[in-house]
């Protein structure tokens, strides 16, 4: 059995308790090995020396980065101030080690979801990624490529082909931009309605709709209220008023849409994955797939689903399907959906970059590639903040 490598942060009181809790394990459990206690990190190399000989640690150091990258290191105990546990958890959790985070874990909701979101073991997502790679990537010699555009077999799950890497290199989305199809058919249409030109003309914003039992989306909100701000000829209808009767009057004429709200998705039937509206006494506010494929949207460049999972397909009849896919079907040429849930903030944050993008005349495979880079060059950021937006069609 391994002999785990313990790594310190932070020697106050409950550094203090860490330490004595890692000595005590196999006296507590007597079927365990007594932890080894590699290296303690402190504001200053001094107090970290002194610390390290008082609790017995065989190294320390002033640097907690230098502790989390050492491969010494198995199991990070994080004992600092509050403050600086996402951003100490979440370096350790990239680095592939264990993490024993001391209460509260963070301060804000925003904090909270980004270190869940890198508890998914971000080490464990780059081996999987260059593995992807090789099969499917690397085969293909790109040589002088742009854009790609992949349509996976229907047997398939979608994931994130943007993402996927050569081992200990960059993502894909770093060389070229990408983007998907669920048929040869939905790509031909896409080619021959690709958008050109600004794809700003007309924008509708549709956000945070009040749905019951749900909880309100703040983010989204505020993200709709940035793009009023950089468009201000944007039609923005947002909570209470964000119903599915004032969505279905105004999106015909769109040039873009945008929808920051919940999402549906029936695994078993694409037919009844739906966006969510504003509900009320008559009706439940569902706008279904089937319902969106029957919409007249030719003048529609670019949808824009800023809701969970709108591009995670469902596997219950041949080929895959989706709420993006619906939109497709309806005339739009482009989707950006989502394959996962992705955290309010980093989410603003891609999206306030992609309309930018967007405004400045991008089109939008570029728009959304620049900002899923400045995302995954954020500090602290993850694979889940970046790779699960991806772009359907052209």
């Amino acid at each position: 059995m391994k002999t785990l490598g313990i790594g310190l942060i932070g020697t106050g009181y409950m550094g203090k308790c860490h330490a004595l809790a890692w000595n005590a394990v196999a006296a507590v459990f007597g079927d365990v090995q007594r932890p080894r206690l590699a290296v303690l990190a402190e504001a200053s190399q001094d107090l970290a020396d002194r610390k390290a000989r008082e609790l017995g640690f065989e190294r320390a150091t002033g640097d907690w980065r230098s502790l989390v990258g050492d491969p010494a290191v198995d199991v990070v105990s994080v004992t600092t101030p509050n403050a600086f546990h996402p951003d100490m958890a979440i370096a350790a959790l990239e680095a592939g080690k264990h993490v024993w985070c001391e209460k509260p874990m963070a301060t804000n909701l925003a904090d909270a979801e980004r270190m869940l979101a890198a508890r998914g073991d971000a080490h464990a997502f780059d081996e999987s990624a260059a593995a992807l790679h090789a099969q499917l990537i690397a085969p293909l010699h790109l040589g002088r490529a742009t854009h790609i555009v992949f349509v996976p077999d229907p047997a398939w799950p979608r994931f994130p082909f943007g993402a996927l890497s050569r081992a200990g290199g960059a993502p894909l989305l770093e060389e070229v931009e990408t983007s998907t199809a669920s048929s040869a058919s939905r790509l031909a249409v896409a080619l021959s309605a690709a958008p050109r030109g600004n794809v700003m003309q007309r924008v509708l914003v549709c956000a945070d709709p009040r749905v019951s039992g749900a909880p309100r989306l703040g983010a989204a909100r505020a993200e709709a209220l940035a793009i009023r701000q950089d468009v201000p000829a944007a039609e923005v209808i947002v909570g209470r008023n964000a119903t599915r009767d004032e969505f279905l009057s105004r999106a015909p004429a769109a040039t873009l849409i945008h929808f920051g709200g919940h999402a549906l998705h029936d695994e078993r039937n694409a037919d009844f994955s739906a966006l969510l509206f504003s509900d009320n006494s008559t009706s439940s506010g569902a706008l279904y797939a089937w319902e969106i494929r029957k919409l007249d949207l030719k003048r529609t460049r670019l949808v824009v689903l800023a809701a969970c999972g709108t591009a995670a397909a469902s596997h219950a009849r041949a080929g895959t399907e989706s709420i993006s896919d619906a939109f497709l079907a309806a005339g739009a040429p482009a989707v950006i959906a989502t394959l996962w849930d992705i955290g309010d903030a980093p989410g603003r944050e891609l999206m306030t970059a992609l309309y930018r993008r967007l405004r400045d005349g991008d089109p939008p495979s570029h728009a959304l590639r620049l900002a899923q880079i400045a995302a995954r060059h954020a500090p602290g950021s993850v694979p889940a903040d970046w790779a699960g937006f991806e772009l359907v069609g052209l």
